[in-house]
């Protein structure tokens, strides 16, 4: 999408949600919403059954999932999955023309400016259960294929990964695609290429610029200052308003240490994040043990999610000769039956268990000629 395109958007659509004007639509744009739709709905119910997986604490909290999840849940994880893909609308690709009025990471900030720190709060939720979805699945993909071996492609363990920020950027189509793939081939149809692509500039980054600059005040501290107009409701713009105050608590619950540096993706909530946690109505939260309590953050207050860039994976020797030989497909260290060679052309031989490490110069050489190194 054009520069001035994502600004009219921004700018006219993302005001504050009031009751929805009725819209007139064509078959063809009735149905395209009708097969996000579908997404939306089954990623929604999944999103919520992985929620309930695992407590935040040791404590029992049986009783906390009972009834799980309400239709006011659902809804309001269904409008963060359609946020989730007008982002990825917006900004799946970072391209600046020469005379753009202001860049990409501007736009970003003035899309996230028209949410509520917990709405914002709720995409990062999104964010990092979506990530779950995706990562396994490239990783596997590390760990067998012959030709990703072969370049020592990086590891997707960590939420920064721009290999799979790639990947959400596709949006939730491909997302619940690859989360319902049954077998290895058919979830490395969903996105594979010889040499992943890569993006280091989307959501997650997107999320850490949401925040403001640190001004030294802890949102405990924002009662006294606002005369009394304390909750968060009062303290912030929303884009959609809704009578059950659940979400809005338990995000201030989360952050009454936090300043405006850390109101979005902090580390102090990636725990919560993986629960949900701003997604759930009150009376849920109020069976929550763990909510009874002041919420203490195991990182100082002031802690965001830095982005990071993790160590590469060792190129793999072995896979660098079959390679070399042509070679491509399935492989693991146990089985090579499955990789495919060119007609005639016969594998390497297998080396000695125990007898040291075998050349790495074929690996190598095939990043030199690509370029890689």
């Amino acid at each position: 999408m054009r520069m001035s395109n994502i600004e009219d958007f921004v700018n006219d659509q993302l005001r504050s949600r009031q009751d929805p004007a009725l819209l007139s639509w064509t078959l063809s744009q009735a149905l395209q919403l009708g097969h996000l739709q579908r997404h939306v709905a089954h990623l929604s119910l999944d999103f919520a059954s992985h929620c309930s997986e695992n407590p935040v604490t040791e404590v029992d909290v049986k009783l906390f999932w009972e009834g799980f999840p309400t239709p006011t849940e659902i809804r309001r994880i269904q409008r963060t999955l359609y946020r989730f893909e007008i982002y990825c609308n917006l900004f799946r690709a970072r391209k600046k023309p020469p005379a753009a009025a202001f860049d990409v990471d501007e736009h970003r900030t003035v899309f996230f400016s028209k949410f509520s720190p917990w709405e914002n709060e709720q995409l990062g939720c999104i964010h990092d259960y979506l990530f779950h979805k995706a990562s396994p699945v490239f990783i596997e993909i590390t760990e067998h294929d012959v030709t990703w071996g072969a370049t020592g492609i990086q590891d997707a363990h960590e939420l920064d990964s721009p290999y799979i920020q790639h990947i959400l950027s596709l949006g939730l189509a491909k997302l619940h695609a690859i989360a319902v793939a049954k077998t290895y081939d058919e979830r490395r149809r969903l996105f594979y290429t010889p040499y992943p692509a890569a993006n280091t500039e989307f959501l997650r980054e997107g999320l850490i610029l949401a925040n403001e600059r640190f001004d030294g005040v802890q949102l405990s501290e924002y009662h006294d200052r606002h005369g009394g107009e304390g909750r968060a409701e009062h303290l912030f713009a929303l884009f959609f308003r809704e009578p059950d105050t659940g979400p809005s608590e338990a995000w201030s619950w989360a952050h009454q240490r936090e300043t405006r540096a850390a109101f979005v993706y902090s580390k102090g909530t990636k725990g919560l994040r993986e629960r949900g946690y701003v997604f759930w109505d009150r009376s849920r939260l109020e069976t929550w043990p763990v909510f009874q309590s002041p919420w203490v953050s195991p990182y100082r207050y002031y802690e965001i999610e830095e982005v990071r860039t993790g160590p590469y994976r060792e190129k793999c020797p072995r896979r660098a000769q079959i390679y070399a030989l042509g070679g491509r497909g399935w492989w693991s260290p146990s089985d090579e039956t499955k990789v495919i060679y060119p007609p005639g052309q016969s594998p390497p031989p297998v080396p000695h268990q125990g007898k040291g490490k075998t050349s790495q110069q074929p690996a190598d050489d095939f990043q030199r000629e690509r370029g890689y190194i």
